[in-house]
Parts: structure tokens; C-alpha cells; sequence
């Protein structure tokens, strides 16, 4: 191996002016790009050159890419191969120069000695805030503390240290997203995501992993489970290179056995890497900076943020609330000659299922998803789960003290913890746990006995005879579908726990979403038309139709309303076919979508997509289950 003072002296020896021509980069540039092209250079020579030795010359075709890349003249590309071929040709040497620094660092022991290639700092060594001693006198900090963290990155999870700088003046500590202030975090206000996201105490999270994940739960609906566990099975072998022959760094040298954290991946760091960059990017989309607080746990601590995100949206609308394309708008020529603007959306409520508060219309959310009341309720008396009765339920109990409406909860908790009630709700939640506890005998406990899932029962259906007992308690007896029995009853009980009626959409034919609100109680024409009036009352832009399933109730409600003088409600072109009567001579006249000649094209076609909502829903029942 050459000295670098040997490397120029040769070089000055070839030319005169050679080596005030080359920069440090040029030669390290030309080594290793050349390197790369070491097939192509031997392909072309006579068959009496080895392929052991550099050939004296280079092919003319290499010969002038490597100048062109290197702003060499061709004089010079020949000067620095008579000099550096030898370099060129040493393997050796061009796999340590294209080592990179992550090897270098773990081939070195780096870690022990508190290096590593992922040091997270803050990013500037000064305090920021403009009323502090430190930043008017311009002190640098100094006092550190450094922590290590596990980094998840596209290539597989690596060792690193998180090392946070402290104003001794006014108490802040900066870390690298984010800066602690009285115990409020304050996220830095940038115009893109930060390249590694903290998601833990001890995790990070590289940007473009933590964007695959978002996209393929929201693109392919992927479970955090399953994005979590294919991570650590696509590296659980973590590639092995070679430096010297019989020398090579194991996996179990790449893990770092000083790492004192877990490389595993969690389905709550997937979770929070999804919550937090959705954050991230909504408060850079507003101009605003983040704030959370830096106390109590991790799952926590950003539910605040999330709903007021959501009210946000909610009140206001996404952010493409006044989204105009050739799919959703158009404009036609009225009498006058002049051109109006004809634009469309369609509002639909879809069915996905939110654990809520039992009470009904409690907007409250609940603290546990196993729980059955939100804070406010769960320590009042609580109305009795038979539908129709009016009575308070028992201490500890679900029912109140009437012994038919006793009877059916206990017939209830019998159903609950029997094999095949379990085996049903296995069908429709797809609890793999619940599989393992029937193979191994064990029954599942009471808090275990809520379904987690709307499209699991959360409501039965009873038949009780004169004498108040439960028909079919001991026989298993199916309900007839036609009604009970003469003499008996049938009633309604609701023992699981409530779930939110359904998520109303607005969006535009061109599959747009403008805007999204929770229904807790049920989808009252008032409820959907006070929805659409708070989106739009904003931006004072409503569109010319609104397409509604409903339509012909919404209508007669919205005439109350000059607020929606100038909008017309047709019902969306399936629905009007297959569900709604001829002889309804309102909905006839004032729904029929036929009626509006601006809704169909010159050749009689349909304009807009009324049936968008449709066709986004199927999306929405697997994306729309995150709480954001």
C-alpha cells in the first residue's frame, strides 16, 4: 500500500500539472467507479493481456465516460491509469474505500467506545429560545445525556445513541425532533418530516420505513401485527460480508451484543410511527408545531392531538374540501350565455364500528376499549341492557332486578363462554387466542367476553314465556323468525359493548374524500345536514347537488333552511332504482336524478359518479378503523 506521499510523487513524476489538477475526490472517484467497470475493461483486451494485471490501456469508450463524469481531458484519464491502474486492481483496497461507514464503524468496535453510524443530536448546539441568557449570549451546551436506541430502517434495525443537550439557563432539553419544555414536548417546525422519527423512548423509526408502513396500512390495509412480524422475518438474517479470505462479521456481530434493547419490532412501534407521522405531516401541511406532553405513557400521549386533529377535519373538512377536477365539476352555459359552474358531491354513511360509550349519542370516548361507559357515566347508575326497560341495573350486574331480565343474562353469559358460541365468534373477529384457549380447555374470563368487533353480536334477541323464563334456555331452542310464540315475548338486550353508529362521508364523484364525521346515536337527516352545513359554511362554496340515498327526507328538512336554497338533492342513480317507491310522488318529483338535465352528458350518459361513496366505503371499512 502506497503512502499518500508516494501516490504523489508518482503522480507529479507522470505530469507537471497533474496533480494540481486532481482533487482528493477525483482520485478516490476514479479508483472505485473504475473498479466497478473492471469486467468491462478486461472483456476488450488481446488475449495475450492477463486478467490478473491492469491492461496498459483503457477501452476508448471508458476511457471517455470517466473523463466526462471526472472533468478530465483524455490526456489526463491516461496520466492518473498509468499511475492508479495498480490501485485500481488491488480488490482489497477498492472494498475498503466503498466500505461504508455503518461497516467501518461495526468492524471497528465502534459501539463499545459509544459511536455508532445513527447518533441522533439536536440539530442545532444552541439553546432557541430568543428570551434565555444562553441564546442572547450565544453559549454552546454542553451538558449532554446519551441513551441507546434501536433504529428501524429499510435495511433491517441497527444499534445507535440518542444524545439530548440540556440549557442549564432555562431548563429546556433538545432532542433530536423535539425539545422538553416543563413537561410539554415541543416537535420542531420543519418543511418535511425529520429523515429518523423517535416513536419510543429508545426506538426510532427511519422515514421512508415508516412511510412503507403507513402506505400499506392504509393502500393494502395491513394489520400492524402482520407489517411487524413480516419486518423482523425479512431480517432475521442480516447480510454477511467479507474482508479478508476466512474473515467475516456474523450476524451476532451486527446485532451488537453491548445493545442492551430488542431489535424485534412491535405492533405499537408500526402503530405510533403511523400515529406520529400522520401528525407530523398535518402540522407541517398548517404551518403549526406539535405539541404533546412529555409525561405518562407512550400510547397516551398523543390522543389529544389526534382528536382535536379530528374535530379539526371534522368541523372544517380535509384539506381538499373545495377540490374541483373535470370529474367532479363542470361548466355549462346557462340562458343568459354566461358560464355556471355545476359541481356535485355525494354524502353516505358507512358502518365501522368504534367502541363507545353506552349511553346513547356520548360523544365521550371510552378510556379502555374494554370498557362499557366513558368516564363521565361509568360511576352513575346505569340503565338496564333489556331495550325497553326503564329501570336502573343491579350493583355489579347488567340487568336489574326483574327475574326474566336476570334470566336472560345469565342465559347470555352461558352462550358467551360455550364452545360453539366461541367458535362463531372466532369466525367473524378472527381472535387467534381465543382458538389456543378452546384447544387448551380454558374459558374465557368475563372481561374477555365483549366481542371486539361491531360485526360481532353485541346485541341478543329473546323469547320469555308468561312465567318470565328464557324459551330455549335448556333446550337451545332457535327464535322463530316470525315472532314469538302466543303467549310469550320477545325482547332486546344489549349485553356487549356499544359501538358508534357509523362514519358519515362527503365526497366527490371523482373518489375525493372532502370530509368525514362520526355518528354516535344513529344518521338523522338533521344530524347529516347540520354535518354538511358546518363543512361548508366555512368556505361559503356549496355544491350545485348533493347526492344522498336519503334524499327525499333530507329535502323536506333542508326546505327549512335558506341556507340550502340554491342546492338541489337528487338520489343517487342505484338507489332511486332499487329503493325507492314510484308511488312516492315527493320523492318522484324533487329526487329523481333524471329531472336535472345538468347531470347528464350530450349523449345521455350520467356526468358524475353518484355511486363514488359506494365504491369508497370498501376501502374505508378497513383504512377508516384507526383512530385518525
Amino acid at each position: 500500500m502506497w503512502s499518500l506521499q508516494e501516490l504523489c510523487s508518482r503522480l507529479q513524476n507522470e505530469a507537471h500539472d497533474l496533480l494540481q489538477a486532481l482533487s482528493f475526490e477525483t482520485v478516490h472517484r476514479f479508483v472505485v467507479d473504475l473498479a466497478l467497470m473492471k469486467n468491462d475493461i478486461i472483456l476488450v483486451q488481446p488475449h495475450d493481456i492477463s486478467p490478473e494485471h491492469a491492461p496498459p490501456e483503457l477501452p476508448p469508450s471508458v476511457k471517455d465516460f470517466i473523463g466526462r463524469l471526472l472533468s478530465l481531458t483524455p490526456e489526463q484519464v491516461s496520466s492518473c491509469w498509468n499511475v492508479l491502474s495498480e490501485l485500481v486492481w488491488n480488490d482489497d483496497l477498492v472494498r475498503t474505500l466503498k466500505m461504508t461507514s455503518r461497516e467501518a464503524l461495526e468492524l471497528h468496535g465502534a459501539y463499545s467506545r459509544g459511536l455508532a453510524e445513527h447518533r441522533f443530536y439536536p440539530p442545532s448546539h444552541y439553546c432557541q429560545d430568543e428570551t434565555c441568557d444562553s441564546f442572547k449570549k450565544g453559549i454552546v451546551l454542553k451538558r449532554a445525556e446519551q441513551k441507546e436506541v434501536t433504529v428501524y430502517t429499510v435495511t433491517g434495525p441497527r444499534a445507535g445513541y440518542d444524545v439530548y443537550l440540556r440549557c442549564l439557563a432555562c431548563s429546556t432539553d433538545y432532542h433530536h425532533n423535539y425539545c422538553v419544555r416543563n413537561g410539554m414536548r415541543y416537535y420542531y417546525q420543519t418543511k418535511a418530516p425529520p429523515a429518523f422519527i423517535q416513536i419510543g423512548e429508545h426506538q426510532y423509526v427511519q422515514l421512508a420505513a415508516a412511510r412503507s408502513w403507513k402506505n400499506a396500512m392504509l393502500v393494502n390495509s395491513n394489520a400492524a401485527t402482520g407489517i411487524s412480524n413480516q419486518y423482523n422475518m425479512d431480517h432475521e438474517e442480516l447480510e454477511v460480508f467479507e474482508w479478508d479470505e476466512g474473515d467475516e462479521i456474523t450476524d451476532a456481530e451486527y446485532e451488537n451484543p453491548e445493545h442492551r434493547f430488542s431489535f424485534n419490532l412491535q405492533r405499537y412501534h408500526v402503530l405510533d410511527a403511523f400515529f406520529l407521522l400522520s401528525l407530523i405531516q398535518d402540522h407541517i401541511s398548517c404551518g403549526t408545531r406539535l405539541e404533546v406532553t412529555h409525561c405518562g405513557k407512550q400510547k397516551d400521549r398523543f390522543s389529544k392531538a389526534i382528536e382535536a386533529r379530528n374535530a379539526r377535519y371534522e368541523r372544517e373538512g380535509l384539506p381538499h374540501v373545495l377540490h374541483r377536477c373535470d370529474k367532479c365539476t363542470r361548466y355549462l352555459k346557462n340562458p343568459s350565455g354566461s358560464m355556471e359552474k355545476v359541481s356535485a358531491v355525494v354524502v353516505d354513511g358507512v358502518t365501522i364500528g368504534h367502541v363507545c360509550c353506552s349511553i346513547f349519542n356520548c360523544k365521550i370516548p371510552v378510556d379502555n376499549q374494554r370498557h362499557r361507559y366513558c368516564s363521565f357515566h361509568k360511576d352513575k347508575p346505569h340503565p338496564c341492557a333489556i331495550m325497553t326497560c326503564k329501570k336502573l341495573c343491579q350493583p355489579s350486574e347488567l340487568t336489574c332486578d326483574t327475574p326474566a331480565h336476570r334470566g336472560m343474562e345469565e342465559y347470555a353469559q352461558l352462550r358467551n363462554k360455550s364452545y360453539f358460541q366461541l367458535h362463531d365468534r372466532l369466525k367473524v373477529s378472527k381472535i387467534r387466542e381465543a382458538e389456543n384457549s378452546m384447544k387448551n380447555g380454558e374459558t374465557c374470563p368475563r372481561d374477555a367476553e365483549e366481542p371486539s368487533s361491531p360485526d360481532a353480536p353485541t346485541t341478543f334477541t329473546f323469547d320469555v314465556d308468561s312465567e318470565g323464563r328464557v324459551v330455549g334456555e335448556e333446550e337451545g331452542a332457535e327464535l322463530n323468525p316470525e315472532g314469538p310464540k302466543l303467549g310469550n315475548t320477545r325482547m332486546r338486550a344489549q349485553f356487549g359493548r356499544k359501538f358508534t353508529h357509523n362514519e358519515q362521508i362527503i365526497i366527490a364523484p371523482c373518489g375525493v374524500i372532502i370530509a368525514r364525521r362520526t355518528f354516535y346515536g344513529s344518521e338523522g337527516v338533521k344530524e347529516v345536514l347540520a354535518f354538511i352545513k358546518e363543512v361548508y359554511e366555512r368556505t361559503g362554496y356549496l355544491p350545485e347537488f348533493i347526492f344522498y340515498d336519503n334524499n327525499c327526507h333530507l329535502l323536506q328538512s333542508a326546505r327549512k333552511d335558506p341556507y340550502f336554497s340554491g342546492v338541489k338533492f337528487p338520489v343517487d342513480v342505484f338507489h332511486f332504482n332499487c329503493k325507492h317507491s314510484k308511488k312516492d310522488e315527493f320523492c318522484q318529483q324533487n329526487c329523481n336524478p333524471a329531472k336535472y338535465q345538468e347531470l347528464q352528458t350530450a349523449d345521455g350518459k350520467w356526468f358524475f359518479n353518484s355511486s363514488a361513496a359506494e365504491q369508497i366505503n370498501n376501502w374505508l371499512r378497513t383504512s377508516g378503523k384507526y383512530p385518525i
